[in-house]
């Protein structure tokens, strides 16, 4: 069955870029302990900037921030809480208040450091110089564009990580259209800089590992 995602915090494009020249450790937040979180009531009560969750038929998936590292747990579900998160109303304004107490004493099965493969600056910096088609041979998928004051950015993602990839040549704007499509449009282009740019929406999908 098709995973659901829950919920993403506001300010979730902001907190959840992290900084890859410190493999994503944040001055904000003490890291808790990891081996102490035995419930999702403890990874819950964790401080965290960001959070974002998913479930479906096996398994309740949190994804926070844990002393600026972004860290996901699961948990097994039971058809009885299972079918206990189905009949909670997600629009109510306790809703998600509702959903944590039902599964917050779920026991956490495995806990993972998704920080740990967040490129380094040294390994986004050598991809100066890759065209936009060597990016997409190399597995990264359009996401998005932007262009402001004069530059190109594509948004590309690859696993369950982000990427800003700013371009050394421009888009024309005027050649943007119904059918712009923006990887065919810098497949010649070669790239100028790439910055992690945070967590990709698939990153609670256990099938998808840092």
């Amino acid at each position: 069955m098709k995973k659901k995602i829950l919920s993403v915090i506001l300010a979730a494009v902001v907190a959840l870029t992290l900084a890859a020249c410190s493999n994503g450790q944040s001055k904000t937040a003490e890291a808790t302990d990891v081996s102490s979180l035995k419930t999702l009531g403890d990874a819950f009560a964790v401080e965290s900037e960001f959070w974002t969750s998913a479930y479906d038929d096996d398994y309740y998936v949190y994804v926070f921030e844990n002393g600026g590292k972004p860290t996901r747990v699961c948990a097994a579900l039971t058809p009885e809480t299972r079918k206990a998160i189905d009949e909670i109303d997600f629009a109510a304004e306790d809703g998600f208040d509702a959903i944590n107490k039902v599964v917050a004493d779920l026991e956490i099965e495995k806990v993972e450091d998704l920080s740990v493969g967040i490129p380094t600056d040294e390994e986004l910096a050598s991809m100066a110089g890759m065209t936009g088609a060597q990016l997409i041979e190399a597995g990264y998928e359009e996401n998005g564009w932007s262009i402001w004051d004069g530059n190109t950015d594509v948004f590309f993602m690859k696993g369950m990580y982000n990427f800003k990839v700013t371009f050394n040549e421009k888009i024309d704007v005027d050649s943007i259209d119904d059918e712009f499509n923006a990887a065919e449009a810098v497949a010649d282009f070669t790239v100028k800089s790439v910055e992690y740019d945070g967590l990709a929406y698939n990153c609670t999908d256990l099938s998808v590992t840092p």
